[in-house]
């Protein structure tokens, strides 16, 4: 496990207080779940807390982590909260997804009162699905082992979440169409997918560039910035990473000489 630098027996995070020149608190070390690794941390902050979320588990060299073979080693996804002061409020973490196989990358976001918890998921043995969880502000998870999200043809993986003040935007990258492609998919704040198989947020059409690694922040007017990386299928070739602005489900552009919003219906 010293090979990972992101593995480590417990997970340890750096709580933030709130205020103008207020300093970091110092380090706490976050209790293990069931004497596995954590890998891949995040966290989200609200209701005066911080969720965080890693996968616990064990991987070996040879696995989907390290790019080539087969997968091997497990994973759960688990969570634990931490007030603003840097207090650990759970004497062990509580687990979000406990279904086969490896599910890992969670990330999360807090709106309406709910944080939301996102991971890529093997427990269909062949490709990565997309999966969600609700968790509430005292520890409690609404969707044990999660909400199915997207499980088109071959991988949906690497996914990212915020909340733009009515639903919860999901993204990830998905290669049911041969090549890497963003989706998105709105959640409400109730557990329902309101875009069932999501929407095309960005690809190369018929050019020869995968769309990868998607991003999201909410701007807190309704819109939700989502960023990624193009990476070209072809030795030589070279392509700006790009984005796109999401409101209301579509695919929004601004445009400055007339101040208003040009929307398009994504496709899906």
């Amino acid at each position: 496990m010293k090979r990972f630098a992101l593995a480590a027996l417990s997970a340890a995070v750096l709580s933030v207080r709130l205020g103008a020149g207020e300093s970091l608190s110092p380090e706490q070390l976050l209790p293990a779940h069931a004497g596995g690794d954590a890998y891949f941390p995040a966290a989200a902050c609200g209701k005066d807390a911080f969720m965080v979320v890693w996968q616990s588990g064990r991987i070996a060299e040879g696995s989907l982590v390290w790019g080539r073979g087969e997968p091997e080693g497990s994973g759960d996804i688990v969570g634990c909260r931490v007030d603003k002061s840097g207090k650990v409020l759970d004497a062990k973490p509580f687990v979000i997804s406990a279904a086969a196989d490896l599910q890992e990358k969670p990330r999360a976001a807090f709106g309406k009162d709910i944080f939301l918890v996102v991971w890529q998921d093997l427990r269909g043995g062949k490709d990565y699905d997309f999966y969600a969880a609700r968790i509430t502000p005292d520890g409690k998870v609404l969707d044990p082992d999660g909400i199915l999200v997207a499980a088109g043809a071959h991988n949906q993986a690497n996914p990212a979440v915020a909340f733009d003040g009515s639903n919860f935007l999901v993204v990830w990258q998905d290669f049911r169409s041969g090549k890497y492609a963003v989706h998105g998919a709105r959640v409400s704040a109730d557990g329902k997918v309101l875009d069932a198989g999501g929407i095309v947020l960005g690809d190369s059409g018929k050019g020869t560039f995968h769309r990868i690694t998607p991003a999201a922040s909410s701007l807190g007017d309704g819109r939700t910035v989502v960023f990624w990386v193009a990476d070209s299928t072809t030795d030589g070739q070279g392509e700006p990473s790009g984005g796109c602005f999401v409101k209301d489900g579509k695919t929004a552009r601004w445009r400055s000489s007339s101040s208003s919003w040009a929307t398009t219906t994504p496709r899906r």
